[in-house]
């Protein structure tokens, strides 16, 4: 908990994210990762620019013979981790600060990362071990809640319209391919009955829901384009930006308006988010 306060204050040197990364990549099985990897994240999150911590974190991305170098050398497609989704994670906060035309490629590279992110949601919201080693301490399940908050928020302000964007392509990729199903039913009926199945298109969008139904009950709200319940508790600077930006109740609305019956994964996913948002 100290070394995750130690980063969100803004006291991470570059050599010290460096080493974070480092034993990420070495450590994929290691408890301790659960601990790690949300004081590494953090020291990459949005912060108001005249604080100190919002200062540090300047520093560090303009810091581009050290830490930019490094980290988009050891997060390079080709570079090999032993756990691939944990290296996507580690490589989501990178994904809100590319320019919007290399975005759309950008994107659906994040979908392990936010797979990785659900299933410690629901790991630790079921309240079980997260591996037969240990569990995750109580707490510390808020700063897991905020890692995923600020990524969401991250994405979902600044990259909103090329989701949509993708989740247009994949709704025009399944309707192609249900046709090609439907065609080589009929042609494989009349000869054997049997056809070879052919895989479904990796959906690209569905991860990006699960996050998003259990967020900290305090800022649900926010979420929602609301303000928070709770008068006496400080809005964060990321959530200041986005409330002014409003994207986030434009993309639940587009979400729902937008999903198709017919696509019981994304319907499923879809109503597990909302009521997420309701209740926290």
């Amino acid at each position: 908990m100290v070394y995750y306060q130690i980063t969100r204050l803004g006291y991470f040197s570059p050599n010290e994210v460096q080493k974070s990364i480092d034993w990420l990549a070495a450590n994929p099985n290691d408890t301790m990762k659960f601990y790690i990897l949300p004081a590494t994240l953090a020291a990459f999150h949005p912060e108001d620019p005249h604080t100190f911590p919002g200062k540090a974190r300047k520093n560090l991305a303009t810091d581009l013979k050290g830490t930019i170098a490094y980290t988009q050398r050891q997060l390079a497609p080709t570079t090999n981790w032993k756990e691939h989704s944990l290296k996507a994670t580690t490589r989501a906060n990178k994904t809100p600060r590319r320019k919007s035309s290399n975005l759309r490629f950008g994107v659906p590279s994040r979908v392990d990362a936010f797979t990785y992110l659900a299933t410690a949601l629901i790991q630790f919201h079921k309240r079980t071990h997260i591996t037969s080693k240990g569990t995750l301490a109580d707490e510390f399940k808020l700063p897991i809640l905020n890692m995923c908050d600020v990524l969401i928020r991250s994405l979902l302000t600044c990259a909103s319209s090329e989701l949509r964007k993708i989740k247009q392509r994949q709704e025009d990729v399944l309707a192609s391919v249900q046709t090609d199903w439907s065609s080589m039913f009929k042609s494989a009926a009349s000869v054997s009955g049997e056809i070879e199945g052919q895989p479904a298109p990796r959906n690209t969008i569905l991860p990006h829901w699960h996050p998003l139904c259990v967020p900290p009950a305090r800022t649900c709200p926010t979420v929602l384009g609301a303000t928070p319940v709770d008068a006496t508790r400080g809005l964060s600077y990321m959530e200041i930006t986005e409330m002014s930006v409003g994207k986030l109740p434009l993309f639940l609305q587009w979400a729902t308006w937008s999903m198709q019956v017919r696509d019981e994964n994304m319907t499923t996913a879809l109503y597990d988010m909302l009521s997420g948002l309701a209740k926290g």
